[in-house]
């Protein structure tokens, strides 16, 4: 019952996510030609979601996703070379006895609260377990452990090799990134631009076509999946114009987080049935301690800006 419960849960996150990741995606692109406009963001990212969802109900979503093969390559390719770019600078600056983390002033318990509202940014990992009808269990199991190594190798290595180039920039918003890794190299700010594009589009073609076999699966296919495609798209287009990008993170993180602890819940029971050992003692203390964080990212998340 309780899986049952948490497709309809992670079908919504889903669908908030995607409205995320074409914001952002639209941002990046008009920050790329000097532009910076909610009305155009806004007008982007309807247009996108848009595009992906007739193009899902008139043709299906395989050879967009086919297409997000070839940028996640690609995006992984940029990726490298940003990390090695960052790694340069601070072996550079450490050896000029120039490296040095600048300390700025924030509100302990604030920045502990917006870190809970920006959970979103660490999932994705899932999407291939309701890819049953498409893929083999083997496939979906390799490829979850996959994304969860690879991307919490890249998370940790770049956010920490970014640290002292962020002592460079004085404002924070959605592109700020792209500043970050202007102190870099006069290069680093296109590869940025260009990876941010199709990070975001490929997490949002994965992510529509993960939340449409959800729908489809929950009506009992009362509707087609290719259906359902375009009526997430229509309620993404809704979320674009209702809220902010700020906004849209919480939400998404609150949504994900429930997700997460009905899953951790139910992993806790199924070991509990199992035969007593040392190992299992050890994964119900930390299921259940995740599902603390959870409950508190649902509880005391809040955007980093209003």
């Amino acid at each position: 019952m309780l899986e049952d419960l948490s497709r309809p849960v992670l079908g919504l996150a889903y669908v908030i996510s995607i409205a995320f990741y074409l914001k952002l995606l639209s941002a990046f692109a008009l920050r790329g030609f000097g532009v910076s406009s909610v009305v155009l963001e806004n007008s982007l990212t309807t247009a996108l979601l848009l595009f992906i969802g007739i193009t899902g109900k008139l043709k299906g979503l395989s050879k967009l996703e086919l297409l997000e093969t070839y940028s996640v390559n690609i995006k992984l390719s940029i990726i490298v070379a940003l990390i090695f770019g960052h790694i340069y600078f601070n072996f550079y600056s450490l050896f000029n006895g120039q490296w040095q983390l600048l300390v700025f002033p924030h509100e302990e318990m604030a920045t502990i609260q917006k870190l809970l509202g920006m959970l979103i940014i660490i999932q994705g990992f899932e999407t291939s377990r309701y890819l049953g009808r498409d893929y083999s269990r083997d496939v979906r199991i390799q490829t979850m452990k996959n994304a969860q190594i690879i991307s919490g190798v890249i998370y940790v290595v770049f956010i920490t090799s970014t640290l002292t180039a962020f002592n460079h920039v004085h404002a924070l918003g959605e592109t700020t990134v792209i500043d970050v890794c202007r102190t870099i190299a006069p290069i680093l700010p296109a590869l940025i631009i260009i990876a941010a594009v199709m990070s975001q589009f490929s997490a949002a073609v994965a992510d529509t076509i993960g939340s449409g076999g959800l729908l489809a699966e929950g009506m009992r296919d009362k509707i087609t999946t290719k259906t359902s495609y375009l009526l997430i798209t229509l309620i993404g287009v809704i979320l674009t114009w209702l809220t902010n990008i700020y906004t849209i993170i919480t939400f998404a993180s609150k949504a994900f987080a429930i997700y997460y602890a009905m899953q951790l819940v139910l992993s806790t029971l199924v070991l509990l049935k199992q035969k007593s050992n040392g190992a299992r003692y050890i994964k119900i203390i930390l299921y259940l301690l995740l599902t603390i964080l959870m409950v508190a990212v649902v509880l005391f998340g809040i955007p980093v800006k209003e």
